[in-house]
């Protein structure tokens, strides 16, 4: 382990206001994207991380190992364009940014992000964290498990803060349902399923809307599998690019998108979204239920979706599983039965800090029990979606939900935890914090899920990376001043003013960003009831039979 950083800090932070020290140890909690982005934060604040990997390798939930930890499938790609996915000071080449990077493409920018920033001697592989203590007298006692064997335990270390960046796709939820054992095809849970060989000529049957039940079941069709979508709501579908194949994240992350008035927005978003929805509708897919928070899915590739939704090769249908029996699965209510071959499970993941005790863990989660005593809901309750409600050193990074990419919110989040713990940035009173936990719970159905730009604004604001959208800075420079408001808010916005600022190279890669608030208007020449034109651009890791 490196055993020296040099601290970066401003005169003005004083040691009174600090609660972890200067040079004081963070342990970061999983060496996926996120942790690896807040290793490079820790360390511009002259802090010292150890980032726990439990596997062999970086790059989290892109990875594709046979561990049962990972939940990547071999065609998986990201649901963001790569301008909006990078490091704020680590961009991707020109060629890259505005297509949507497959699973190996990540996994090599993060690989190179490790040894570009220096990261490696911070990394402790076949390193799982069991167990995480709060000591009396400050700091934190952390067990780690090598190998993930008890055999291999260590001696427990102090740490001064902990960063929790092990994501959120760790514990299935599989529900339980009567018969399993009688079916005499596969069932398996999303994450464990890796590709869509064998599938040719089966009866497939995905259970769940979300993001990977929509990738899986193409997948399946692809291959030559008749697929059913079986889901007990509907949801509404998002295409990753718009009806001429632009990135639609770049036009919904964007500070002029943020301006507008509630209705405009709402009538732009449906003009985005309705042709794809229509049509789904059309062939199955359960509406929404008015006046309920509704969920949405990322539909990667409309155009060839659609085209087996017309073929008759993906299927939707609505109600749950009741029970299986051999070859066949029984639906709840008078809805029949389904024929199936193989049944795969896009069911969730359980929101758990299973090395947390007890005394730190309840206060971080808010669970909804029904009447049958059974969990129906679980929310993180953490201040600003980061802070331990109690223990300010306990910080979860990248478990928002929004339209932006969940590495770089988690980027923002570590810089706006540090800055917090050095003094930077005081915190407010406890009353404070609170009140905003129990106005954030109010929400509803999806408390975690936060607008984007406003969010990484008020992040950045605290760490003073805010950028300047003032008269004055128009005045100084307005192109970039324009493609600050016009164009997508990437990653680098938040680098070109204050601590650890890279101001020319920021403001390159927001100079090179393309002015999306055009393709607006163009939504509205696109045919109604029609699915996407153009296929998203593809990385170079996402095979072409994919698009």
């Amino acid at each position: 382990m490196a055993a020296s950083v040099k601290a970066s800090l401003p005169a003005e932070v004083k040691a009174s206001t600090r609660l972890v020290r200067e040079g004081g140890k963070v342990c970061i909690i999983g060496g996926g994207t996120t942790g690896l982005l807040a290793a490079r934060c820790c360390l511009d604040d002259g802090l010292l991380p150890t980032i726990f990997e439990r596997t062999q390798r970086v790059g989290g939930v892109w990875r594709l190992d046979e561990a049962p930890t990972r939940v990547a499938y071999d065609l998986l790609y990201m649901n963001s364009s790569g301008r909006m996915m990078s490091a704020s000071d680590y961009p991707l080449p020109e060629p890259l940014r505005d297509v949507f990077l497959g699973r190996q493409d990540i996994c090599d920018y993060y690989d190179a992000f490790v040894e570009a920033k220096g990261l490696r001697p911070y990394l402790h592989f076949g390193c799982e964290v069991t167990s995480v203590k709060k000591v009396a007298d400050g700091g934190w006692m952390v067990q780690v498990s090598q190998s993930g064997g008890a055999a291999g335990r260590e001696e427990p270390e102090h740490f001064d803060a902990v960063f929790v960046a092990a994501g959120q796709f760790h514990l299935p939820m599989v529900p339980d349902i009567p018969g399993r054992d009688n079916f005499r095809g596969r069932v398996l849970h999303s994450s464990a399923y890796r590709s869509s060989k064998g599938l040719a000529g089966k009866q497939v049957l995905v259970v769940g809307i979300g993001n990977s039940a929509l990738d899986i079941a193409l997948e399946a069709a692809v291959e030559g599998a008749q697929v059913t979508i079986l889901c007990r709501s509907g949801a509404l579908i998002i295409p990753v690019a718009d009806y001429f194949g632009h990135p639609v994240d770049q036009m919904l992350n964007t500070r002029i998108w943020q301006a507008m008035p509630p209705k405009l927005r709402g009538l732009i978003f449906w003009q985005l979204i309705k042709g794809t929805n229509e049509r789904f509708t059309s062939y199955g897919l359960p509406k929404p239920e008015a006046g309920k928070a509704m969920r949405t899915s990322n539909l990667k590739d409309s155009v060839q979706f659609g085209r087996f939704l017309q073929a008759g090769k993906i299927s939707f249908v609505e109600g749950s599983i009741k029970s299986f029996e051999e070859s066949t699965v029984v639906l709840t209510g008078s809805k029949g039965r389904l024929q199936a071959d193989e049944i795969i499970l896009c069911t969730g993941y359980r929101k758990r800090f299973p090395y947390l005790e007890p005394t730190i863990e309840d206060p971080l989660i808010r669970r909804e029990i029904d009447k049958e005593e059974r969990e129906v809901a679980c929310h993180l309750n953490a201040y600003k979606l980061i802070m331990h409600p109690k223990e300010p050193t306990l910080c979860v990074l990248g478990w928002v939900l929004s339209y932006g990419n969940e590495s770089c919110v988690g980027e923002l989040q570590a810089r706006w935890a540090i800055s917090h713990w050095i003094g930077r940035a005081p915190l407010p009173p406890k009353e404070a914090i609170e009140r905003e936990l129990q106005t954030r719970l109010r929400r509803g159905r999806y408390p975690e899920f936060v607008p984007y730009v406003s969010y990484m604004d008020e992040l950045a604001e605290a760490c003073q990376a805010l950028p300047d959208l003032s008269w004055a800075a128009f005045f100084r420079n307005p192109i970039l001043f324009w493609k600050l408001f016009l164009g997508p808010t990437v990653p680098a916005q938040y680098r070109l003013k204050g601590p650890h600022a890279n101001v020319e190279e920021a403001a390159k890669m927001v100079r090179s960003a393309p002015v999306v608030a055009h393709r607006m208007a163009g939504l509205f020449i696109a045919p109604p009831h029609s699915f996407s034109a153009t296929a998203p651009r593809r990385g170079p890791g996402v095979p072409a039979s994919r698009l």
